[in-house]
């Protein structure tokens, strides 16, 4: 459609028409029945809202010395997601020292992920200063 489009002068993209066909469906439509694999996933709008954190803190508000690496406590959380969907890794590292600890999880979710992070850091328990995460939905707990 998009390529004859532009043979009689309409410009429309397939992102345009896929667009065009969801809302149809969403309005009670039967346009989707028409295309060739009429249960596609559509691009656009089908995704999950990205999760807002909780009292989220800024890493502009991390204490100076953190980026000194000159105190043993600071620690880095990051992710590794596995192939296809197969689990995560989570990864903590500690900035002065650069102590790796890290543990397989069956799932990126936040309880998941908190569990692992909780039972990684309890051996360093006392002398844990401050977490560094990214904004992933993931850290939510």
């Amino acid at each position: 459609i998009a390529g004859v489009g532009k043979i009689i002068g309409y410009n429309v993209s397939h992102e345009w028409i896929y667009g065009y066909v969801q809302r149809d469906k969403l309005c009670g439509g039967k346009l989707y029945k028409q295309l060739r694999q009429s249960h596609r996933r559509y691009r656009k709008g089908n995704r999950a809202k990205r999760v807002i954190i909780p009292n989220r803190v800024g890493i502009e508000h991390r204490p100076a010395i953190v980026n000194k690496k000159k105190r043993f406590g600071d620690w880095e959380a990051d992710t590794v997601l596995g192939k296809q969907g197969t689990g995560a890794i989570v990864s903590l590292v500690e900035r002065k020292s650069k102590l790796y600890l890290i543990r397989k999880v069956p799932a990126k979710s936040a309880a998941d992920v908190a569990r692992a992070m909780v039972g990684m850091l309890w051996k360093y328990r006392g002398c844990v200063r401050t977490i560094t995460a990214d904004n992933g939905s993931e850290f939510c707990d």
